[in-house]
């Protein structure tokens, strides 16, 4: 067998690893052979070796890839499912996908939390600079209680601290906002691939147990909705959790009979949905920060300096 060389690193992460994984069995390689490839570098050695013993034990991949990290195991079904038509291909680059939008979410979250987070240090150093320096002064200066001075701080860093909390808390739900529609068009385009029917591909998602009571209710109606001889273009339609785009393809797909094309092309454009909203969201990360810290310099100043001039006009008349 000829070696395949990779880029060394300290340890491949489970995303790294499964794809390296996907790719070694696309290019016509069995999953053991892939796995002995994996095995002979450093970076992959971890994973690979570990689900190798158990297929030698004779455990199923699907028993063996699950015990690698918790992770996994929410693909069980998948997995599983798809080793029973013999083709672990389409599962693998769902899971890939998801493990990288994953990945993508956390980095987006983090890069949406700098400012916030530099913003909040910030005022919580300028606080104690005030209280420690500028407030003493001020009494001197001034016939100002120094209770009213460092109560007027306080309630400029409450402000900040929840309207920035708040901010990002919105943020991030909206950057959210297409997650379930994508997520299960995507699932439902690779389980066709593997030429699962509809009923049992819903029934797959449900036990993936991924999604929220809310989106869990909506799995539920598709399922009793498909029982009940309902087609899926309907079903989708009186959920209104979906757009125009969405049952015009599926309607199409219906008379067609091409699922597959159908589930890609929305799953591809809530992709781009996402997208475009992950960047309007961090667009305004910025003007709003502007925003809030306006709001708070200005409870300061009439908190700590609106009274000083009053105090000091009064004197002068």
């Amino acid at each position: 067998m000829q070696k395949i060389s990779f880029i060394k690193t300290k340890k491949a992460s489970l995303t790294q690893f499964l794809e390296l994984l996907l790719s070694l069995i696309q290019s016509g390689f069995t999953v053991s052979s892939a796995l002995d490839v994996l095995c002979g570098e450093e970076s992959t050695a971890f994973y690979a070796e570990r689900i190798l013993k158990k297929i030698e034990r004779s455990e199923n991949f699907c028993i063996a890839l699950c015990s690698v990290s918790k992770k996994f195991r929410s693909y069980e079904t998948i997995i599983s499912s798809a080793e029973v038509t013999g083709d672990i291909t389409p599962a693998l680059q769902n899971m890939v996908e998801e493990l990288k939008d994953e990945e993508e979410t956390k980095k987006n979250f983090i890069v949406m939390s700098i400012y916030p987070a530099f913003m909040i240090l910030f005022a919580l150093v300028l606080s104690v600079l005030l209280i420690v320096y500028a407030v003493p002064f001020i009494k001197e200066i001034a016939d100002v209680k120094e209770a009213s001075l460092i109560k007027g701080i306080i309630w400029a860093n409450i402000w900040l601290s929840v309207s920035t909390a708040l901010m990002i808390f919105l943020m991030n739900v909206l950057s959210k906002r297409y997650d379930f529609q994508y997520e299960i068009f995507r699932t439902l385009y690779y389980l066709c691939l593997n030429k699962i029917g509809l009923e049992e591909a819903v029934l797959v998602l449900m036990k993936k147990n991924k999604f929220k009571e809310k989106d869990m209710k909506v799995l539920s109606k598709f399922l009793a909705g498909l029982r009940s001889g309902k087609s899926f273009n309907e079903i989708c339609r009186e959920s209104k959790r979906f757009d125009v785009y969405t049952t015009a393809l599926l309607s199409v797909a219906q008379n067609s009979g091409d699922s597959g094309t159908a589930f890609r092309k929305i799953f591809e454009n809530y992709g781009k949905k996402k997208k475009t909203l992950r960047e309007g969201v961090q667009r305004i990360i910025e003007p709003s920060l502007i925003a809030v810290t306006g709001v708070y310099i200005l409870i300061l100043i009439i908190s700590c300096v609106v009274p000083v001039f009053m105090s000091l006009g009064t004197k002068i008349i």
